[in-house]
C-alpha cells in the first residue's frame, strides 16, 4: 500500500486533495494545434449533481492457446468513448447557441437547420478544499446538447451538455493530451482580492 504524503510543516495534515463540488465550469472555441483554448466563457449556475464523469473503461482482449486455460497474450483496447456531462437550468438564448448552434435572434433562440459540429476546450474546477482545488480540462470536446427535461411545478426546463473526448493533435500530427488533471494551490484571500482589484482597474 502506497503512504500517504504529508505536509512536513504540519505531520497532522494529509496533503491529499479533496474534489467537492465544482467551483468553476467554462469553455471556449478549441484552437485547434492541440492545445487547449486560453479564453474561456464561465458557465453559470449548473445544476447541482449533474455532473457526471462517464469515462470508458478499456476494453480486454485475451488471446487464448491450446493446451492451457490462461490467456498466452492479454492486450487493453479502447472500449467506448470518454465524455463529462452537465446541465443548466433555464439557459439563456446565448447558451443554447454555445452548446446547440442556431442563432440567438433578439433572446429567442432559433434552432439550426442541420446539426452543427461543435468543438470546445472545456475546464471544471472543483471547490477549494485545504487551500486546494483540482482542475480538469479536455482539450478537444465535441458538444452534444439538447433540452432534457420540461419545466414542472418543482423544477425547470434543463439543457443537458455531453462533452466528449477527442483527439488533440498539433499541426506536424503528434498526439497531444486530450485530458488532464491537475491538483493546484488555490489562491490566498488577498491574492483574490488584488487580482479583482487590478481587474477593476484595468
Amino acid at each position: 500500500m502506497a503512504k500517504q504524503v504529508r505536509n512536513p510543516a504540519n505531520p497532522g495534515q494529509n496533503d491529499r486533495s479533496l474534489a467537492i463540488g465544482m467551483s468553476y465550469v467554462g469553455v471556449g472555441t478549441y484552437p485547434g494545434a492541440g492545445v487547449p483554448a486560453t479564453t474561456l466563457t464561465q458557465i453559470t449556475d449548473i445544476s447541482a449533481g449533474s455532473v457526471v464523469f462517464n469515462f470508458a473503461e478499456p476494453n480486454q482482449i485475451n488471446i487464448m492457446i491450446e493446451g492451457t486455460d490462461e490467456p498466452r497474450w492479454s492486450v487493453s483496447r479502447k472500449g467506448d468513448v470518454s465524455n463529462i456531462e452537465f446541465a443548466i437550468p433555464s439557459p439563456f438564448a446565448e447558451d443554447m447557441v454555445m452548446f446547440c448552434g442556431g442563432v440567438n435572434n433578439e433572446g429567442t433562440w432559433e434552432e439550426p437547420t442541420a446539426v452543427p459540429s461543435i468543438n470546445l476546450t472545456l475546464k471544471m474546477i472543483t471547490e477549494p478544499y485545504q487551500g486546494k482545488y483540482t482542475e480538469y480540462v479536455i482539450t478537444n470536446a465535441a458538444i452534444f446538447a439538447r433540452l432534457s427535461q420540461a419545466p414542472t411545478k418543482e423544477a425547470s426546463e434543463l439543457l443537458l451538455v455531453r462533452a466528449t473526448k477527442q483527439i488533440a493533435m498539433d499541426a506536424t500530427g503528434n498526439m497531444k493530451p486530450a485530458f488532464t488533471r491537475t491538483v493546484k494551490t488555490a489562491p490566498t484571500q488577498e491574492e483574490t482580492s488584488t487580482v479583482k482589484t487590478n481587474t477593476q482597474e484595468e
